[in-house]
């Protein structure tokens, strides 16, 4: 593995598409209901974080859960943005992937991810940033999951 920092792909989906969350240990696989999906979205090179943060208390460890997704303009059109309109009222499911190919996973069905959509103009015109902005918070009772990918051998 590389040691190879940053988001370069993201996948959200509303919490009540998740049939199962599949959790061993630190991993998981999510499982959809039928004819459900992920939508899929690109950052691009723009500063996308997820932070992760333990809060201790006497009755053990949550979890606080922020992510802050800047997306360019030119990466997203207009039915992904109507998506992502309508998930902030409802509840969501975050997987992402780093430059180092590793895919986590953010909120259930259980504790889903509270967000807001937005448009970002920058106040200058020579730096800051244009596009849309998708903030994240939720407190759970695990951090981030690694995602476990399956790959299908077809023998012949």
């Amino acid at each position: 593995m590389d040691n190879i920092g940053g988001i370069n792909k993201i996948w959200i989906t509303y919490a009540s598409f998740i049939e199962a969350m599949n959790v061993n240990k630190m991993t998981a696989n999510p499982v959809l209901k039928s004819g459900k999906t992920w939508l899929g979205l690109f950052p691009g090179q723009y500063l996308s974080t997820v932070k992760i943060e333990p809060q201790k208390s006497d009755s053990g460890i949550l979890y606080n859960i922020s992510a802050d997704i800047k997306i360019p303009f030119q990466n997203i059109g207009d039915d992904e943005c109507w998506f992502l309109f309508g998930i902030s009222g409802h509840g969501s499911v975050l997987k992402y992937q780093t430059f180092a190919n590793e895919i986590f996973i953010v909120g259930s069905n259980r504790f889903p991810l509270l967000s807001t959509f937005e448009e970002l103009h920058s106040s200058t015109p020579s730096s800051g940033f244009n596009g849309w902005h998708l903030t994240i918070t939720v407190k759970q009772l695990l951090p981030q999951l690694k995602v476990i990918v399956y790959v299908l051998l077809r023998h012949d």
